[in-house]
C-alpha cells in the first residue's frame, strides 16, 4: 500500500478510484462482488457507454484536418500553376 499523496498525484482531467489492495490484488479480485472489482467494472462500463460521442468528435476533427490539408495543397499547386502561366504568357 502507498500513502494517499503517492497514490493520487493531482493531474488535470483525471478521475481517481480508490482500491484497498496490494498491486497484485488489484488485478486478482476474490469475486465479481468485491469492492475493487465493482469499482473498476463500473468505470469501464461508463467509459464504454460514453465513448461513441467522443469518438465521433475525434473522427470529425480528423476529417476537418484532412480536408484543410487537401485545400492547402490544392492552393499551393494552383498558385504555382498560375505563376508559371503568368511568367510564360
Amino acid at each position: 500500500m502507498v500513502d494517499h499523496k503517492s497514490a493520487t498525484p493531482q493531474l488535470p482531467g483525471v478521475i481517481y478510484y480508490g482500491i484497498e489492495a496490494t498491486h497484485s490484488d488489484m488485478v486478482k479480485f476474490e469475486s465479481a462482488e468485491s469492492h475493487g472489482y465493482l469499482t473498476i467494472a463500473g468505470a469501464i462500463k461508463e467509459w464504454v457507454v460514453n465513448a461513441p460521442p467522443f469518438i465521433q468528435v475525434r473522427w470529425q476533427v480528423e476529417e476537418d484536418e484532412r480536408e484543410a490539408r487537401m485545400k492547402q495543397k490544392m492552393n499551393e499547386v494552383m498558385t504555382r500553376l498560375v505563376s508559371a502561366l503568368w511568367w510564360s504568357g
